[in-house]
């Protein structure tokens, strides 16, 4: 699952954007959940739960995960160290395909 939307989701941008819960989401989505979703951070905690699986999987083995761009951009900036402020400096175009490596995992 992308970013959860929570009471947004299946809801046209024109509905949502002038609410007042719009408003302070835009204002800093890195925080602040959708309502009833969530935020950045709570999809990157996700993402790191994720691939604290990957501990139990053998040195050396393939694994194919196929996901969104904001997904993706949340595993390279894990797996770079980088600040989650970061994460949309990665440019992700649509249909790509990007080969990471899991190093010291375990």
């Amino acid at each position: 699952m992308e970013l959860n939307f929570g009471d947004w989701e299946m809801k046209p941008w024109q509905e949502i954007r002038l609410s007042e819960e719009a408003k302070r989401w835009q204002n800093d989505f890195m925080h602040i959940p959708c309502p009833n979703g969530e935020s950045y951070d709570q999809l990157q905690d996700r993402i790191r739960s994720f691939s604290d699986g990957f501990n139990f999987i053998p040195d050396h083995s393939e694994l194919l995960i196929v996901t969104h761009a904001g997904r993706i951009r949340s595993f390279m900036t894990l797996l770079e160290g980088e600040d989650i402020s970061t994460v949309f400096d990665k440019i992700i175009d649509y249909g790509s395909i990007h080969k990471m490596t899991f190093h010291n995992l375990k």
